[in-house]
């Protein structure tokens, strides 16, 4: 295990709460008021929102922190994807939410070399085993959590079966930054509900990412059916008992970054669904973000487990 096993974690993520469910956060001294009225902040000067055309659509996206390139498929170059998945061909660009991830992940690598603490960003359930990384579009989350060096196991990316070529492609072009880690992860195409694929050993995944995975309400409940099939639902069944055994000791988590600037009444739907089920909600503090890729009013992070 690394040398930050058994050290003690700060206990700061708070437990998302249904009776006052807002969702963003202000920084210290803000009105929440006024930055709930559009007022009070603006999106952070690195936000893909301000980048032009070429840049924000077609160009290769480097995240500097993990050495991580991601290419781009805008539309006019994705007909095959536009035709049989997304109209928006979402999947096909970097969104905010997966660069705040990515810049979460970026902070392991400091504490997984650390001998004395944890910070906030590092869980203690981590290193993960079993990775799969859920419409993952580009990939940028997956393959920042390998280069972070918080897998020891394997990293699936998955996504609908058009965008599997541009992950495959990604993979491909990160061999310096993944190393010798190149080989274990590989790209699968899933579509959302309770047929979960295994990891390429087998078993159940012990670790579920998303980034910006829950944009629209009819995203919702496939969503909500993917996590409970992957992370055993309350309404047991032997899929359930099937996950159990497989992962032992541990429980299935789920870390995910979810923006809020387009549809953030399918966020809220998403945890009373999740709660309802009793699973476990807490939000990343402030503190637990990368210094400068955090955008805490669009973009939160959140911890799902079962307790």
């Amino acid at each position: 295990p690394p040398p930050c096993q058994g050290l003690p974690m700060p206990t700061m993520w708070a437990a998302w709460d249904p009776a006052h469910p807002r969702l963003g956060q202000c920084p210290p001294g803000e009105d929440a008021d006024a930055a709930d009225a559009g007022d009070g902040y603006e999106l952070p000067c690195w936000s893909r929102t301000w980048q032009g055309y070429e840049e924000r659509f077609r160009a290769d996206y480097v995240f500097e922190p993990l050495g991580i390139s991601v290419t781009q498929a805008p539309k006019a170059e994705s007909k095959g994807a536009a035709a049989s998945t997304d109209p928006g061909v979402t999947g096909t660009t970097v969104w905010d939410a997966a660069v705040v991830l990515a810049g979460y992940m970026a902070r392991w690598r400091e504490d997984l070399s650390s001998t004395q603490t944890r910070s906030m960003a590092m869980p203690a359930w981590l290193p993960a085993e079993r990775v799969i990384e859920i419409g993952a579009g580009t990939g940028l989350a997956g393959l920042s959590a390998m280069a972070a060096g918080a897998v020891l196991g394997s990293v699936v990316l998955t996504d609908l079966p058009a965008l599997v070529p541009l992950l495959e492609k990604n993979i491909k072009s990160n061999r310096v930054a993944l190393k010798a880690n190149l080989h274990r992860v590989t790209a699968k195409p899933f579509v959302w509900g309770p047929a979960v694929p295994r990891a390429p050993d087998g078993r159940p995944f012990d670790l579920i990412i998303g980034a910006d995975i829950c944009y629209r309400e009819s995203m919702v409940e496939p969503l909500l059916s993917t996590l409970l099939a992957t992370m055993g639902s309350a309404r047991h069944t032997a899929h359930d008992d099937a996950i159990i055994e497989g992962l032992e000791s541990r429980s299935p988590h789920a870390l995910l970054a979810l923006g809020l600037e387009h549809c953030p009444s399918a966020v809220e739907r998403l945890f009373r669904a999740l709660k309802a089920d009793g699973l476990s909600i807490d939000m990343a503090p402030p503190e637990a973000f990368h210094p400068e890729y955090t955008s805490p009013h669009t973009v939160c992070i959140v911890h799902v487990y079962r307790a």
